[in-house]
């Protein structure tokens, strides 16, 4: 019987070694799945503001760093964050340099472009308008790896860490988030301190 015990807890032991390096291994490919220079290509509401009816990162790149907000259209922070930093442009108080803002619709599988257009949308009669580009993904939309220009099969929302909202992430020209704030209610200083990370 003791050899029987002994013969068990030596297996165990032994065994116990081989079963947690296939593990990491599985992880490890998991997350080289997703990118860590990011992009997109993805439909907007097709305002002038919009640059038509879909939005490309890459080319919003080429002009300079974007700051993506994650947006719900029932998200008071949201709404919040919107006129903080639509007002805050237009009334001299933030200055976003060449830095592209661009908003996006994180909860596409329960609100629709028409509530996004009537939140966001429209300029003259919006709830929270938006003079930034406001963009509509789908419920299978995937990341674009910007190193090599391929779609991945990388969950777009995924890709940027699954963000609640409101959720700001800042984008360096090479696609990369260098900085994100999760900070429900608007706040200029918080914002500022963010952006400050790209000088």
């Amino acid at each position: 019987m003791n050899q029987k015990v002994i013969f068990s807890v030596a297996v165990v032991v032994l065994l116990s070694g081989c079963i947690e390096p296939n593990a990491v291994e599985f992880v490890e490919e998991a997350e080289s799945k997703i990118p860590k220079h990011i992009s997109f290509n993805e439909n907007t509401l097709g305002r002038d503001i919009d640059g038509g009816d879909s939005i490309n990162l890459k080319s919003q790149y080429q002009k300079g760093p974007v700051l993506l907000m994650w947006v719900s259209t029932q998200c008071t922070g949201c709404h919040e964050w919107t006129d903080l930093i639509r007002n805050s442009t237009e009334n001299g108080d933030l200055e976003l340099g060449d830095v592209q803002m661009i908003s996006v619709l994180r909860y596409v599988e329960y609100e629709t472009e028409t509530e996004a257009w009537e939140v966001f949308g429209d300029l003259d009669n919006g709830s929270y308008p938006s003079p930034w580009p406001v963009v509509i993904p789908t419920v299978d939309s995937k990341a674009i790896d910007l190193d090599d220009a391929r779609n991945t099969n990388t969950d777009l929302f995924e890709a940027f860490g699954m963000p609640s909202t409101p959720t700001l992430q800042l984008l360096s020209t090479s696609g990369e988030i260098v900085w994100e704030s999760g900070k429900y209610r608007a706040n200029l200083t918080t914002l500022e301190n963010g952006l400050s990370t790209l000088d």
